[in-house]
């Protein structure tokens, strides 16, 4: 009888285990929006037009000092992931622009998490340029590159500690593909300017963040 009692124990506490490791499984799955979520007459000329207008495209735009020319919807589309991380986050606009309130924060992800919907937006393709402009490479003398301006500081601060060539680091920051990758990915700019839980040692001062963030918001050229 006792024998009995331990194989039903055992055989429960399996049924158990396999249902929660079950679950564990579809948890990592991409969660859908919510249902409840109201989309309702949600769209960019109804209230997220007029917030990118006034805070985004003097730089995404007017001054090119940020990637994507904003004031095309379709540059808004190409990175909406981005843009929802940065103005969750509070990383964009930069601390030294206008900030988003709450209520504009809070209209700018309704607007994404319900799609993104541009129905009903007129583009307004008039050209008001009067001289064309030059994108051969898309720079002005206050633009920073990796070269110039950032390699030293990554060498100084990440390479030669921990993301050498042997360091303890994951990804050998010397190789600029490699560390191009990380940017692109946006892993480098959450741990050094979002988290600030890199380097191990501590947050880098602030200055050097100021011309890495600066860096990233000008699109981070290499």
């Amino acid at each position: 009888m006792l024998k009995t009692k331990v194989l039903i124990i055992v055989g429960l506490s399996g049924l158990i285990l396999g249902q929660s490791c079950k679950k564990e499984v579809f948890d990592t799955t991409e969660p859908v929006v919510d249902p409840s979520l109201d989309c309702k007459e949600i769209n960019y000329d109804a209230g997220a037009k007029a917030i990118f207008e006034a805070k985004c495209i003097i730089c995404h735009g007017e001054t090119n000092a940020g990637p994507g020319d904003f004031r095309d919807p379709s540059k808004i589309t190409n990175v909406l992931a981005k843009v929802r991380n940065r103005v969750e986050d509070r990383t964009m606009p930069p601390a030294s622009s206008a900030q988003l309130t709450d209520d504009e924060l809070d209209v700018v992800l309704k607007w994404i998490d319900c799609g993104a919907s541009f129905e009903g937006t007129v583009v307004d393709t008039t050209d008001t340029t009067t001289t064309p402009m030059d994108t051969t490479n898309n720079t002005t003398p206050d633009t920073l590159t990796y070269e110039k301006d950032i390699k030293s500081l990554i060498q100084a601060k990440c390479a030669n500690s921990c993301h050498g060539g042997s360091g303890p680091g994951i990804g050998d920051f010397t190789n600029t593909a490699i560390f191009k990758g990380k940017v692109d990915s946006g892993k480098f700019e959450n741990r050094i300017l979002v988290k600030m839980d890199m380097p191990t040692t501590g947050p880098l001062p602030k200055e050097d963040r100021d011309k890495l963030q600066k860096w990233l918001d000008q699109g981070a050229k290499f």
